[in-house]
């Protein structure tokens, strides 16, 4: 089953429609620390190149979309879909900041139409009323009025951290004028007022799981740094702590220091175990780096957001979504459940399964013909390709047939990873229309992956037994298959975030070499930020959680 359609693959994707319309006449980095002077804190931001391309969107028509080449979105919505680049600052633990803009280098680039950004499409299809803000619409001047701006100001587990935005492209909606600004420093200044997210704890040392996300940091230096690792925060009932008992066992023999959240002692609602969260990680001497969430949530209540569940607020602290702690949570529909689980996961990690060692190496990636999924599941799959793997591509765009039989088998004979990328269900993939009575026939053993899934609802587990939970609980000890591990959406995931959030938990788990499940899709949630913003990245964020040991 070990193939790819390579050549097919490759003469199906289209071709990119963007054009230059500036580069850099020599190669720039995008962002530069120039370090301190007795004002503040000093960073350039450069324009490598800017492309555009012809769009036409309900409600505004023929429009021009400016990106850069690995860069992000403003993400406002119904203001202009403009392209930005936000970096994170280090900055002091305390106090508010501003910032200056101390030189920029800016020219005129045409007269354009730009269209306004909207809330992107969910994957079932469902799209939001178009919206456009008159305000910005309506009025004579540039937008944005600066070219960077201070977003907003962030704890980052060990540190805290700005993110600044620098805006190259700003338009004049009444006039269409349109100018670049291709380099520019800013500033920020310590204000002397008390400030956003301050950091209220004194930090025993840099988390060693963090560093490749503080590499991310203009700023950071972690020479002399003393390494911590965080404590393994257990919350659940008394009696659904005892059954994952073998598992929390492991966890202290490899090391970890074991902490316990019991319910209700600690509270008996979402926002009362929130509290307690941040008052442990604001005040223990070792905070929480992991959160193992032991029963369903009639056990250990999740965040709600209406009908959504949003474990990811549990590891965030202050008005981040991207989490500084990392949450997984095993759920049950009955007893034997959660013993089930902490076998397998304690299995998998005490005692691989290795009759056949090449099976770790084996890897799937499926996707969807819709929107870019081609292209993205492609994508990961030579992510994989790259780092050792033997790949089983599934798309009807290039690839091997998502069938049924075709996905069973490629489980049954042993895969580690798998990707899913395209339309979902509460109980299944729609591209293969594999569910969860195909995950109760497969006859894997313990030859278990770890799944990605970029789908709607797959993670609803507090609404049906979801398609997760069906990865997690089929079998038992004395007939083990499903998997070790889900990441999954538990309301409509929307395109383009969801997009980003795979790429970067995988570039997260092989190349920054991040090698828990847990925090390789916490740094993929970091990368949304970066590319959309706090705002655009929330909904996101808040609604991917895993199942299983983080």
């Amino acid at each position: 089953m070990k193939s790819l359609f390579l050549a097919s693959l490759l003469l199906c994707l289209p071709a990119a429609a963007a054009t230059t319309a500036w580069r850099a006449p020599a190669q720039v980095e995008p962002a530069v620390f120039l370090g301190e002077d007795a004002d503040g804190i000093l960073v350039e931001f450069n324009l490598q190149a800017l492309t555009t391309e012809n769009r036409f969107s309900e409600g505004f028509g023929s429009s021009t979309q400016f990106r850069i080449p690995g860069g992000g979105m403003l993400a406002e919505v119904g203001s202009p879909d403009l392209p930005v680049l936000r970096r994170m600052v280090k900055i002091d633990n305390l106090g508010d900041y501003r910032l200056e803009i101390v030189d920029e280098e800016t020219v005129t680039l045409g007269i354009y139409d730009i269209a306004p950004w909207q809330v992107p499409m969910t994957r079932n299809g469902d799209t939001a009323p178009y919206r456009i803000n008159p305000a910005v619409y309506g009025s004579s001047g540039y937008f944005p009025g600066e070219a960077a701006t201070l977003e907003s100001i962030q704890c980052l587990r060990d540190i805290r951290i700005a993110w600044v935005r620098f805006n190259p492209v700003r338009y004049d909606p009444v006039t269409g004028e349109t100018v670049i600004t291709t380099s520019c420093t800013v500033r920020l200044v310590p204000t002397g007022e008390p400030g956003e997210n301050e950091f209220v704890r004194a930090a025993q040392g840099i988390t060693r799981e963090f560093l490749p996300f503080y590499e991310e940091v203009l700023g950071f230096d972690p020479a002399g740094g003393n390494s911590v690792d965080g404590c393994y925060l257990v919350i659940g009932t008394t009696a659904s702590i005892a059954l994952c008992k073998d598992l929390i066992d492991w966890k202290k023999e490899k090391g970890y220091e074991i902490a316990y959240g019991v319910v209700p002692t600690i509270g008996s609602t979402a926002s009362a175990i929130d509290a307690w969260i941040a008052n442990a990680y604001n005040t223990w001497p070792n905070p929480p780096l992991y959160i193992l969430i032991c029963g369903d949530n009639t056990q250990v209540p999740t965040p709600m957001s209406g009908s959504t569940a949003q474990d990811n607020l549990y590891g965030c602290v202050g008005s981040s979504c991207a989490p500084v702690i990392h949450v997984g949570r095993i759920c049950n529909q009955d007893t034997d459940d959660l013993a089930y689980q902490t076998w397998k996961i304690f299995n998998y990690e005490f005692d691989p399964y290795m009759p056949t060692p090449s099976w770790f190496q084996n890897a799937v990636s499926i996707g969807s013909t819709d929107f870019q999924d081609p292209a993205h599941s492609w994508e990961y799959a030579q992510i994989f390709m790259a780092h050792g793997m033997t790949v089983d591509y599934y798309c009807d765009q290039g690839g091997m047939p998502p069938t049924i039989a075709n996905i069973s088998a490629s489980v049954n004979e042993g895969t580690s990873l798998i990707s899913y990328i395209g339309h979902g269900d509460t109980q299944y993939w729609v591209t293969s229309g594999f569910s969860n009575s195909d995950v109760a026939a497969l006859t894997n053993g313990r030859k278990m992956p770890w799944i990605n899934s970029i789908a709607c609802y797959n993670g609803a587990f507090t609404s049906a037994y979801c398609f997760a939970e069906a990865w997690m609980n089929e079998g038992s000890p004395s007939t083990p298959k499903g998997a070790v591990g889900f990441m999954g959406a538990t309301t409509a995931s929307p395109v383009g975030q969801t997009d980003s959030l795979a790429e970067y938990t995988f570039r997260g788990y092989f190349e920054q070499e991040i090698w828990h499940m847990g925090a390789a899709v916490d740094y993929g949630k970091l990368k949304v930020v970066e590319f959309y913003g706090e705002g655009g990245a929330a909904s996101n964020n808040n609604m991917h959680m895993v199942f299983g040991c983080p």
